[in-house]
């Protein structure tokens, strides 16, 4: 009789503390610092300490995760021009999807006086978008290269947040949502190719850190246009003010978003190079 012997190993898990106290400084400072411009002016001395203070504490981080053993993520992954770029429009899609649910409230509630059900159901309208068009974006993945559709999902997004900040005056709460919708639609042709590159870009071994640090980077994206906005939006501004805030938050948005997709058009145009 043959005896089975399963031996345990035991598994170390280890927790980047300083790593991780490092970047909470850094984004908390940066958040504050905002957060301060957005009450006082920006001559303020608190506002240059804060953002001081942030880039020091990350300039920090970099470097302590660069030597450390067990870093929160390989920093040398963003050698990688592919991922790098990656992370980089998940940050902007992460903080400009928040503006979709930060931005209406403001304008449908106090100019356009709709109660707090139709208020969220305009809410909806880009993650029904980005849920419709995701199943579809994935299978297309098999045929259409990743960069082609993430830029088509960026045009839309760029679109559609752009006509926001263009026409804020004269929408109605019907069109905001349907533009909300497109943006939607951009979204879940962008987010399921994005993981997608990510993913690929790395081990299997390495693809549950960095699906973790890709939500990580999505949850400053958000924590840093919320505060943003609030630079362009006073709830206690006048109607004219408050159209005019909501304007420049859509605006400055779409702006990042289009950067970002010329970031990829350029890639895409190095990879049609490099293959002749």
């Amino acid at each position: 009789m043959k005896k089975h012997v399963v031996q345990e190993r035991n598994t170390s898990v280890y927790l980047d503390l300083r790593g991780n106290a490092l970047l909470f400084i850094s984004v908390c400072c940066l958040l504050q610092g905002l957060s301060s411009c957005a009450h006082q002016s920006i001559t303020n001395f608190s506002f240059y300490g804060f953002i001081l203070i942030s880039i020091i504490a990350f300039c920090v981080f970099v470097k302590w995760e660069l030597k450390v053993q067990h870093p929160i993520l390989n920093l040398r992954l963003f050698k990688d021009f592919s991922f790098s770029v990656s992370m980089l429009a998940i940050l902007v899609f992460g903080g400009a999807t928040s503006l979709g649910f930060i931005v209406p409230p403001y304008i449908l509630g106090k100019l356009s006086h709709l109660s707090s059900w139709q208020i969220g159901i305009v809410n909806l309208a880009s993650p029904l978008g980005l849920v419709l068009i995701s199943k579809t974006a994935g299978k297309l993945m098999n045929r259409i290269n990743n960069i082609i559709l993430m830029s088509v999902g960026l045009g839309f997004m760029t679109i559609a947040y752009g006509s926001l900040g263009l026409f804020q005056s004269s929408l109605t709460p019907v069109l905001i949502f349907g533009l909300l919708f497109i943006y939607g639609v951009g979204g879940g042709s962008f987010l399921p190719s994005n993981t997608s590159t990510l993913m690929n870009s790395v081990s299997r071994s390495m693809q549950g850190t960095v699906g973790s640090a890709q939500r990580m980077v999505q949850n400053i994206g958000i924590a840093l246009y919320t505060a943003i906005t609030s630079l362009f939006i006073d709830h206690s501004s006048s109607k004219a003010k408050l159209i005019l805030g909501a304007s420049e938050a859509w605006l400055f948005a779409s702006l990042t978003i289009l950067l970002t997709l010329m970031t990829f058009i350029v890639k895409y145009l190095k990879e049609i190079k490099e293959k002749h």
